[in-house]
């Protein structure tokens, strides 16, 4: 017998609990005493011969002629009053079958049913009444051949119908699109080439549509399906690894195997080192990821291997009694059930077990986290980055609005002639009426299309109509903008310098600048201020400069936070991962939507999908387990409804994510991912715990495992049944734990990444050509109104063209989502160490899926997705250290199991005692762990924290120059608003730029346009021709990681 056949019994012995109390209201000449099954109508009284037969009219003097089984153990029966109440005794038997055994109380082949009516013969039998919370159905009142949850027919149809629309929908996709390839390829009669040399188009005559074009709707039909084309490539070409694959694929004419070279840049990641310091730490997370889940899976099988032996003479025992062989005495039957059960070892094993394995995972966490510090310091020495030469600068006046005029003053001030390569201004985006930021980001759209036009990467026919119409009412609106007023300095400023030892001396020399030299309304005044600064004097021997600090202290100091100064601090962070859009001059809005209205909102969330999860539970679940049915995990209709709450679950994370990112109003990247990752962590913790409590509190268990004390022979009796139906439905509880955690993995993770990255692209190249090649449903239909309102705000005023700017980006790739990933992280392992915390054997199988998770997540992340995840920039370790602090919280549940486990075993008597202690220690273990993090910062401060300028080696330092060079991103051309001034209104009275001379060194030379930068999408800022041999010639494109710094001899 398979060791979990006993566990397959389950409704039928979890109901044994019920048999006492059922007797005490039944009637009161109806003995307790169980009598020994024969066959149908023949019993014995326990301990009598064979001769002896008896049946419960003789022996209750007809007071009690009907007998019901023992739920799960069929060998004995008991004596009732009346039909009526077999199902009070037995859920399983809700009826008498005349033909079998007249009276003898019989199962009943309708599941829910709780009158049931047998017809003899080969006739199926039908129900008269169904269970509470159960429908019946099939026939006429009362003669029901089926009983199922609620309004499960309507849930069949949706889900059919449901299905069928999906169906037809990929059906409808396949199938244009082999219609469709004939526009593709009269599309080369426009296009040529495809797009990068990546392909060549030939010149295939189009197919013969079905109905008759006119010459003007063939061309306007292959010129957009080019454009769509035209678009994807370009998107295509941000992909983490596909300018790699398009590198391979040229050399691959006169270089070796293809396939053998996709394989080895299937693992080859050296081309990542330029994303930053966060996705290099993410993937090292990855690997510490599967070290733990093979631990913990270990620790989970030795539990298993111990386990199992008591589990099959379990088992072997359950098979005799099923077969009749009952001993003596129903009181050596359970306790034989008890003995035998492997509960009692279980819990003395887990309660050591807990603790050494909490020690052994901190260890190994605390080591991998002085892994992660050391490789940020090596990454940080090892990589030059404009962080390394760039320092902030807040409370700036919102007047200060010329680059030219603060670098001037700036050098003045800080005495660093000629030595600050530029500055940055940060404009209150964030603040301008709606309509400004539409025009913004239109202008901005179009100047990158004019661009990819200028340099040769799309025709002039697959750009917006009007475009050079358009680019000169944009500078007549941008110019206009500027003199409004409207565009204002947010508060905050960067400033760049040539050399990165002028910004250490700055940085140890100096916390702020005074205020009041940037309210100067003459240069005259401005000079005196300047020159006459307290700054500047030389304090006395062995008296502290003003404002002197260290290069990694704190910003303390004269003026420090005072409204008469402006602050200077170290830049942390790139600026690809600036959002510039989220910037406004009144921070005191963000604070307040930031402490008090996003922590609502997200409360918000979690009650909505709390109460969802309920009614879920409430009206599908807890009806079967109430009744002690089996089958709920065949019903369809849960199925169903099941994996639409779980779909509700992502559509939840997905609004967090929205909500953090552009409600929340962060000013940087790395803000949001580590924000969106508390938030969404504790949204997935709580509605899982939550869906484990529902889990655990159910009928019919018991937690207490010791035996009473001092008791009469009937309690002792009544205990033992009471534990042994209890075991059972805690086995119930940890494959309903495992069948989540799959449905996790499976829903959330595999499916939700799959549809995170690929599903917008689908759906939009499918509603792109719906509606501008194959023209679904005619221009003015539903059809096509509903398709539009799928895709990104059109710039085309006749709506009948697409071009390829708009529909690049319509079909943009998804960044990787770091704050996605850590969750994920932390909620499954969670829920594997949750596992230690019930005596059931899943919890090797929950360990397993664990470390089969962790080396899928490897797998999928780092070998297959890194082709479809956009370019972004992850220039902080910030959502890490989030990460490994919630990951002490994680760890910290295995040292309270032990208090439980004691609780279990009696050795602690008062619940409530138990719960405090349990908190007490779950907050000592996770203090411990977070000193632990605390010591390790602190020592890996001592080893890093007190290096000043880096090691250039022989070659020296060559600037922030050469940084912006290899890098192809810098301070000015990720400002959407400098890089509007510099092509619309470079000389602007009081909004400058800097200077003509320092102009063409904040941009690369690769981008002589100066347009605005996107990750990714390096080539479209320079000539096709150029790029295309500069490349056949270069392994690597033209976004390069940065300059490796030279090591010291």
């Amino acid at each position: 017998m398979a060791s979990g056949s006993w566990a397959r019994r389950v409704p039928a012995v979890a109901v044994f609990f019920l048999f006492d109390a059922a007797l005490a209201v039944t009637s009161g000449t109806c003995t307790k005493e169980p009598l020994q099954v024969l066959g149908p109508g023949r019993y014995i009284r326990i301990g009598a011969t064979d001769g002896e037969l008896t049946t419960c009219a003789e022996l209750t003097g007809g007071a009690c002629p009907y007998s019901v089984q023992f739920p799960g153990l069929p060998c004995l029966v008991n004596c009732i009053e009346s039909e009526a109440d077999c199902v009070l005794f037995n859920k399983h038997t809700p009826g008498v079958n005349p033909f079998v055994d007249p009276q003898g109380c019989a199962p009943c082949s309708i599941t829910a049913c709780e009158a049931c009516e047998h017809h003899g013969g080969d006739l199926p039998p039908t129900c008269k009444r169904c269970f509470s919370s159960f429908v019946g159905v099939g026939a006429e009142e009362g003669r029901w051949t089926e009983c199922v949850i609620w309004d499960q027919n309507s849930i069949y149809v949706v889900a059919i119908a449901f299905g069928t629309i999906l169906f037809l929908l990929t059906l409808m996709i396949i199938v244009t699109t082999a219609v469709g390839g004939g526009c593709c390829k009269a599309a080369s009669k426009v296009g040529g080439k495809m797009v990068g040399g990546l392909s060549t188009s030939k010149k295939v005559p189009s197919q013969e549509p079905r109905e008759p074009l006119n010459p003007e709707q063939a061309d306007l039909r292959a010129r957009n399906a080019e454009a769509i084309h035209t678009g994807l490539i370009f998107s295509l070409r941000a992909s983490i690894k596909f300018s790699a694959l398009a590198t391979l694929f040229r050399k691959s004419k006169t270089r070796g195997n293809v396939f053998v070279g996709m394989i080895r840049m299937l693992f080859d990641h050296s081309s990542l080192q330029d994303m930053g310091i966060g996705l290099q730490l993410f993937f090292n997370v990855q690997v510490f990821l599967i070290a733990v889940a093979s631990v913990v899976w270990a620790v989970g099988y030795t539990q298993f291997l111990r386990a199992d032996p008591h589990h099959a003479k379990h088992n072997a025992f359950l098979e005799q009694v099923e077969a009749g062989q009952c001993p003596t005495h129903p009181m050596d039957l359970m306790g034989e059930l008890v003995a035998l059960s492997p509960k009692l070892g279980v819990a003395a094993h887990n309660r050591i077990v807990c603790v050494l394995l909490w020690v052994v995972l901190v260890l190994m966490s605390l080591c991998f986290h002085y892994y992660q510090a050391w490789f940020t310091g090596s990454y940080d020495r090892t990589l030059h980055s404009a962080e390394d030469y760039t320092l902030q600068l807040t409370k700036v006046p919102d007047h200060v609005t010329s680059e030219r005029r603060l670098k001037r003053l700036l050098e003045e001030e800080l005495r660093m002639h000629e030595k600050i390569h530029g500055v940055c201004i940060c404009y209150n985006f964030l603040s301008l009426p709606e309509h400004d930021k539409e025009e913004i980001e239109e202008m901005l759209e179009n100047m990158t299309e004019h661009d990819t036009w200028k340099n040769g990467w799309c025709p002039e026919n697959q750009c917006v109509g009007g475009l050079k119409q358009r680019i000169e009412h944009d500078k007549q609106k941008f110019t206009e903008l500027v003199r409004s007023g409207r565009l204002k300095c947010s508060g905050q400023a960067w400033v760049v310098f040539k050399r990165q030892v002028d910004m250490v001396k700055v940085q140890e020399e100096r916390c702020g600048i005074r205020r009041a030299i940037f309210e100067a309304e003459t240069e005259e005044q401005m000079n005196d201020l300047i020159h006459g600064s307290c700054y500047h004097s030389h304090s006395s021997e062995g008296e502290k400069q003003p404002g002197a600090r260290s290069r990694r202290g704190n910003n303390v100091g004269l003026g420090s936070g005072g409204d008469g100064f402006i602050e200077i601090a170290a830049s942390c962070s790139e600026p690809g991962g600036v959002r510039f859009e989220a910037f406004t001059e009144d921070p005191g809005r963000h604070r307040m939507n930031v402490k008090v209205w996003m922590p609502l909102r997200m409360v918000g969330y979690i009650v909505i999908y709390a109460i969802s999860a309920q009614v879920f539970y409430s009206s599908m679940i807890k009806p079967w387990q109430d009744n002690f049915i089996a089958g709920v995990e065949r019903s369809l209709a849960v199925g169903i409804v099941g994996k639409l709450v779980i779909g509700l679950n992502f559509a939840i994370q997905t609004i967090v994510m929205i909500d953090v990112e552009r409600w929340g109003n962060f000013k940087s990247f790395s803000d949001v991912d580590e924000r969106t990752f508390l938030w969404n962590t504790l949204l997935l913790v709580i509605t899982n715990a939550y869906i484990i409590m529902q889990e655990c509190y159910r009928g019919g268990i018991h937690w207490v495992l010791a035996a009473p004390t001092e008791v009469r022979e009937e309690q002792l009796w009544e205990w033992q049944r009471l534990w042994y139906q209890s075991s059972v439905v805690e086995e119930e509880v940890g494959k309903s734990l495992a069948s989540v955690m799959m449905e996790q993995i499976m829903m959330l993770y595999v499916i939700g990444e799959v549809a995170n990255v690929l599903a917008p692209v689908i759906c939009y190249w499918f509603a792109l050509r719906a509606i501008y090649v194959w023209q679904i449903g005619g221009e003015k239909s539903n059809v096509q109104k509903l398709l539009r309102k799928m895709l990104p705000k059109q710039r085309s005023d006749n709506g009948k063209t697409i071009g390829a700017r708009e529909a690049e980006k319509a079909q943009i790739l998804m960044p990787l989502l770091l704050w996605m990933e850590y969750t994920y992280v932390v909620v499954f392992a969670w829920m594997a160490l949750f596992t230690f915390f019930l005596a059931t054997k899943e919890g090797n199988a929950v360990c397993g899926l664990l470390l089969f998770f962790s080396v899928l997540f490897y797998i999928w992340q780092r070998c297959v997705m890194l082709w479809l995840y956009g370019k972004a920039t992850y220039d902080t370790n910030d959502t890490y250290l989030a990460f490994i602090r919630v990951w002490g919280c994680v760890l910290g549940t295995l040292p309270p199991q032990a208090v439980w486990w004691s609780y279990r075993l009696g050795e602690i008597k008062e619940p409530r005692f138990m719960v405090v202690v349990m908190v007490l220690v779950f907050i000592l273990a996770s203090l411990v762990f977070q000193y632990g993090i605390i010591f390790v910062n602190w020592k890996m401060g001592h080893l890093f924290g007190s290096e000043g300028v880096d090691d250039f080696g022989a070659e020296g330092d060559l600037g922030y120059r050469d940084v912006i060079e290899k890098v192809s991103a810098s301070w000015w051309n990720v400002n959407p608003i400098y890089v509007l001034k510099t092509r619309y209104c470079p000389e602007e009275p009081g909004y400058q730029v800097h200077i003509e001379s320092l102009q063409k060194d904040l941009w690369p030379s690769s981008q002589p346009l100066r347009g605005f930068f996107e990750p990714g999408k390096e080539f479209r800022h320079e000539k096709k021709s150029v790029w295309e041999q500069r490349n056949n010639m270069s392994p690597r494109s033209s976004g390069g990681s940065p300059r490796p710094k030279s090591s010291a001899k």
